[in-house]
């Protein structure tokens, strides 16, 4: 349960709960374009290497995406962590996913 004191506190909990929302969604996002770009890369192992290179940066786009995004969550789940707005645990369980 989070409970903020302060605005400031409110806010840092807000961007953390905010910041981890995203990853969640970008990174199950991120899993069939990984499917693809795998399923493709093994189609084309024989062939040239240019036929699936739009795939492959899409892939590399979005998983660019989602690193930011939990290095954003995990730098605001510090702050939360440090402030005791959430738990060690529910902080190792958010960054180890």
């Amino acid at each position: 349960m989070y409970i903020a004191t302060t605005a400031a506190e409110a806010a840092i909990l807000a961007n953390y709960i905010s910041a981890r929302q995203l990853y969640q969604l970008a990174k199950a996002n991120l899993a069939p374009v990984q499917a693809a770009a795998h399923k493709q890369y093994r189609a084309n192992s024989f062939q040239s290497a240019h036929s699936c290179n739009d795939l492959r940066e899409r892939l590399a786009a979005m998983d660019g995406g989602v690193t930011g995004l939990y290095r954003t969550m995990c730098n605001y789940g510090m702050q939360a962590l440090a402030l005791g707005l959430i738990t060690w645990e529910e902080y190792k369980t958010a960054t180890n996913q």
